[in-house]
């Protein structure tokens, strides 16, 4: 049944990706072509956020597993839905977000900053969770904001390293929670701070990532396509 439901899910957004590529002129993007001029505009992306953080995550906690995760599950989906809506009208967004990125960095401020108020001034009541989870999600798109624009001002010129550190985005985000899992079993017990032990695994899992993706995943034109890489180029 638990599975049914995921896969179900799961075919209904592929068909809705599906769907919007083929018609890129199609209501929900010409909508929101039209609806997306203030940067407040683009904070209409936050109501189902706010709902699913609101009424879905008190019932099923994050466990990261593959299924009944499905606060998660949801959540992320939503996210990811909303990066290929974005990217579709990215005439409009792009310039938005940069000309509009201090504001966002404010408003992230703003929120991050309510939000531990909250959490540290009221007791844990239905109407601080409310409050709270609408803090929460306006935290988060916020700073996915500050994210783009400012990555659009400083980002958006030719590059080499942007060139290889965009292709290896994806392998990163493959690799690096095996590899941090690995690596904080072996260091859990040691006798050290935890300011050591974060930093070593946060290094650790940057570096591990790294040697694995230069020296095998990236020359290996067998294994690319496993990590969403495409085959690579004959010199």
């Amino acid at each position: 049944m638990v599975s049914s439901l995921s896969f179900d899910l799961l075919f209904s957004f592929n068909t809705s990706f599906f769907y919007l590529k083929r018609h890129p002129q199609n209501n929900l993007t010409q909508w929101l072509s039209k609806r997306t001029i203030k940067p407040l505009d683009l904070y209409i992306f936050i109501i189902p956020l706010y709902f699913i953080e609101s009424f879905v995550e008190p019932f099923f906690p994050v466990t990261h597993a593959l299924i009944g995760d499905w606060f998660t599950i949801v959540n992320y989906l939503f996210l990811f839905f909303y990066g290929f809506i974005l990217i579709s009208i990215k005439d409009r967004f792009w310039p938005l977000v940069e000309k509009h990125r201090r504001w966002f960095l404010i408003a992230g401020i703003i929120c991050f900053s309510l939000r531990l108020v909250l959490r540290e001034s009221f007791e844990d009541t239905t109407l601080r969770h409310f409050a709270e989870a609408f803090f929460k999600v306006a935290n988060l798109w916020s700073w996915i904001l500050v994210c783009f624009g400012y990555a659009a001002k400083y980002l958006n010129r030719p590059s080499k390293i942007l060139n290889y550190s965009n292709e290896a985005v994806y392998p990163f985000y493959i690799l690096h929670q095996s590899v941090m899992l690995i690596l904080a079993f072996f260091i859990m017990d040691w006798e050290m701070s935890f300011g050591g032990k974060f930093s070593i695994l946060v290094v650790g899992t940057f570096f591990i990532s790294w040697l694995m993706y230069e020296l095998f995943i990236r020359r290996w034109t067998i294994i690319r396509p496993f990590f969403g890489l495409k085959k690579k180029p004959k010199d």
